[in-house]
């Protein structure tokens, strides 16, 4: 969340039928909350309830997944304080109070850095079938442009900030980097039998991740999106919903490499992380398994028969078998990795010629910083940026074709820099030929 600082005060309950003043600071991730009263008064040090008050304009807050930072005891003229500051990771400020156990949640909107860019001025009224009841999106008062997604039911603050993030991915696939949510508002259901939302609540989240302003070469352009959500809305809608039906068996992949999304820096464990998320990847969009030759299948039988003899608490006996298995891996991670290059290649192919070549060795780079094998004398420092960008090239762009996006039609489309994927088609020829003379 991006929230300058506000400070409000108000009357907290932190036990039943007790409650004390406090003073609530909405800072980003220092957002806090001051208890203090003239009498002792105790809260439990770790809690995943919520702590409620009612703020001096009778407005409801909730502090939901806090924990206690501090406690103090000061005296003066006035008598003793008893103090204690909370640190909430949600901060809820509306007509009604909210609980972290409670399915309070029928609606989420959102806005975020780049809304404009993506479904800019020109916006219509945009509708996207999904997993979600719907996801819309809508220009409030003030102009901003806010995604909206509404649940069947309802659901938890805390599935529903989930599923938000989910959406975000995609927008942020979209426009190329990763996105500051500026403002998160959630609505109840108005009634148990109403499918009507209720009233908003301003929902403040103190630990989101924040992207700096140094993490990305350039501003994303409208030209650079992806998929056109007002132009293409059918293709834009078709490919939302078809990648976010993968979400459960796609999402630990994803988020592996998603938060190296666009960014600058690079370093060892950026290129481990794009190759370890193929490895994540549900085994159906991975190719068929190698089959193992006859011999040296009986050889492994008979060096797991040796090994079983082992006492259990041979410290070697857990790594032989590891070592036999990695070694005889039936879809090893190289052809993982070409076999989801596979559909990029038969659609953009004289794009990114030879390009098995630079997974090969991006393989090998990976295997090095992980377990230093291979030849020692042989750096891949000098090559790693490309090699890592190959990685998340083909995760990324293979992910949105297996979601039906139109790879060919968009490569067709002038672009200029500003988004990962076409900045890596227009730098391939280069950083091929760079990498030919390095290898």
């Amino acid at each position: 969340m991006q929230d300058d600082t506000l400070r409000r005060s108000g009357a907290f309950c932190v036990a039943k039928d007790r409650k004390v003043s406090g003073t609530l600071s909405l800072a980003g991730v220092d957002t806090s909350l001051d208890l203090f009263d003239g009498e002792p008064f105790d809260i439990e040090r770790f809690s995943g309830t919520a702590i409620t008050g009612v703020l001096d304009d009778l407005t409801k807050v909730s502090l939901i997944r806090y924990f206690v930072t501090s406690w103090s005891l000061t005296a003066g003229s006035g008598g003793t304080v008893h103090k204690r500051r909370i640190a909430p990771h949600y901060v809820v400020i509306g007509e009604q109070h909210f609980s972290l156990e409670g399915c309070d949640v029928h609606e989420i909107s959102f806005t975020f850095d780049d809304a404009k860019v993506l479904f800019l001025d020109r916006l219509s009224v945009l509708r996207i079938s999904s997993i979600c009841s719907g996801v819309s999106v809508y220009r409030d008062q003030k102009g901003d442009i806010f995604a909206k997604i509404r649940f069947d039911g309802t659901v938890g603050i805390v599935e529903a900030v989930s599923r938000m993030n989910r959406v975000l991915q995609f927008f942020e696939l979209m426009v190329g980097r990763i996105q500051n949510v500026l403002e998160i508002n959630i609505y109840p259901q108005s009634g148990p039998d109403s499918s009507t939302p209720g009233p908003g609540a301003r929902l403040h989240i103190s630990m989101e991740p924040r992207r700096g302003c140094t993490q990305e070469k350039y501003k994303p352009g409208f030209t650079n999106i992806l998929i056109d959500p007002v132009r293409d809305s059918k293709a834009f809608s078709r490919v939302l919903k078809a990648w976010l039906a993968r979400d459960k068996e796609w999402r630990t992949a994803r988020e592996r490499l998603s938060s190296d999304w666009g960014k600058r820096g690079y370093d060892h464990d950026r290129i481990i992380r794009a190759a370890n998320g193929f490895e994540l990847l549900p085994k159906k969009v991975l190719g068929k398994d190698e089959a193992l030759p006859q011999e040296v299948k009986k050889a492994v039988d008979e060096a797991k028969q040796i090994f079983c003899g082992l006492p259990k608490d041979n410290v070697y006996r857990e790594r032989l078998f590891n070592a036999v298995g990695n070694a005889t891996e039936r879809r090893p991670l190289k052809k993982k990795i070409h076999h989801r290059a596979e559909r990029i290649i038969d659609k953009i192919g004289d794009l990114i010629p030879q390009i098995g070549l630079v997974i090969d060795e991006a393989v090998k780079c990976r295997n090095r910083y992980v377990h230093g094998n291979g030849d020692k004398s042989r750096s891949f420092d000098s090559r790693v940026v490309f090699l890592t960008n190959t990685l998340e090239f083909i995760f990324f762009a293979s992910d949105l074709v297996d979601a039906e996006w139109d790879i060919a039609g968009w490569c067709q489309k002038p672009h200029s820099y500003g988004h990962p994927l076409a900045d890596y088609l227009h730098l391939y020829r280069a950083g091929f030929n760079d990498f030919e003379r390095k290898r």
